[in-house]
């Protein structure tokens, strides 16, 4: 029986939490680390939440095999695994394992690492220039205890209890390590932009400034909506959000000219019931009525229960209107802002 999403999410960070050590806990961390590891934590779960129901599935194969072959032993030893998979308190003995459960069992190790191992490679860079600057600073304290952080990671990726991953919002005075020239009335450009980048590494890997030259709140005009209400969530940083479980265009809109240039849009948006294989949303920028930018997120991009800072990337060969889109597939989503990052390479 496949388990939901939750639970898959729970068992991948509890995982990592297993495989790698603890962060050091002596000095507390400065609240923009704090909100970079809130991100960095959400990060990982979307990287590995898939694998990890893929991982029960094939494991819920080989016991449904053994089970028809009144194997015993072997059963046993694979549901203890899957327990163990699920909460690595549970005791499980891999040698009693048959030979294929064994073979899955490492390369679900080896997936697990080399998802985690690129966004931990940003995170470290992020840290790294926080210890600078705060040392320059004469925050001694603070460098101290972004040290401490820095020293749990090299050898792979670590994990505090799943609250302070999922159950807070991403706010407050995180700061990217590529500079943000922000002269809107969006104060958390800066924060909004590191987040955007522990989502999709890959995407900023040339990027070496940029410019937030617009934002839009879902839930005002000139963006146009359809299906749902205005409401407040925690953690929202337009004056409300907009919710909804619609099916179709829940949100398009405004047509703004944007200059010949290349482009980094954000969508800040939070799910609440989405299974990790599930189609949550269609997110696009288009000219003239067609997609020049888009992205198909499922549940595990976008685990329930926090803000994710989805990017894309955009060219724009030439002065034209762009419109910015939404659909919903039915999927409990909150709609906070988008944001408008021009790069000044």
């Amino acid at each position: 029986m496949r388990s939901s999403g939750f639970p898959v999410v729970v068992s991948a960070l509890l995982f990592l939490s297993a495989t790698f050590p603890s962060p050091a806990e002596d000095k507390p961390l400065p609240e923009a680390v704090q909100h970079l590891k809130q991100s960095y934590e959400q990060a990982l779960v979307r990287s590995t939440a898939l694998l990890q129901a893929g991982y029960e599935d094939q494991m819920n194969r080989l016991e449904q095999k053994y089970t028809q072959a009144g194997k015993l032993d072997e059963v046993l030893a694979i549901k203890a695994e899957l327990a163990h998979a699920r909460d690595p308190q549970a005791p499980s003995d891999p040698t009693k394992l048959p030979p294929e459960a064994r073979q899955l069992v490492a390369q679900q190790q080896k997936a697990i690492a080399a998802a985690a191992d690129p966004i931990r490679k940003s995170y470290v860079a992020e840290l790294n220039r926080l210890l600078v600057e705060s040392t320059r600073a004469n925050r001694l304290d603070d460098a101290i205890a972004i040290r401490d952080e820095l020293k749990t990671l090299p050898a792979g990726t670590t994990l505090p209890p799943l609250g302070s991953a999922m159950d807070t919002p991403l706010s407050g005075p995180a700061k990217s390590s590529i500079p943000v020239t922000n002269t809107t009335k969006a104060r958390e450009g800066d924060a909004v932009f590191a987040a955007a980048q522990l989502f999709k590494p890959d995407l900023f890997h040339a990027i070496k400034a940029v410019e937030l030259v617009g934002f839009h709140d879902f839930a005002e005009p000139p963006m146009k909506r359809n299906n749902g209400g205005a409401e407040h969530v925690p953690g929202e940083h337009a004056k409300t959000a907009w919710v909804s479980s619609g099916k179709g265009m829940i949100i398009w809109g405004d047509y703004d000219k944007l200059e010949p240039g290349e482009y980094i849009i954000v969508y800040r948006v939070r799910t609440y019931d989405a299974g990790p294989t599930d189609e949550v949303a269609f997110l696009d920028v288009a000219e003239g009525g067609n997609t020049k930018s888009g992205l198909h997120p499922k549940g595990a991009d976008l685990p329930a229960g926090a803000w994710h800072e989805v990017p894309l990337a955009l060219k724009v060969p030439e002065a034209k209107n762009y419109e910015f889109r939404l659909w919903e597939s039915g999927k409990k989503l909150a709609m906070d802002r988008l944001y408008i990052f021009k790069v000044k390479n």
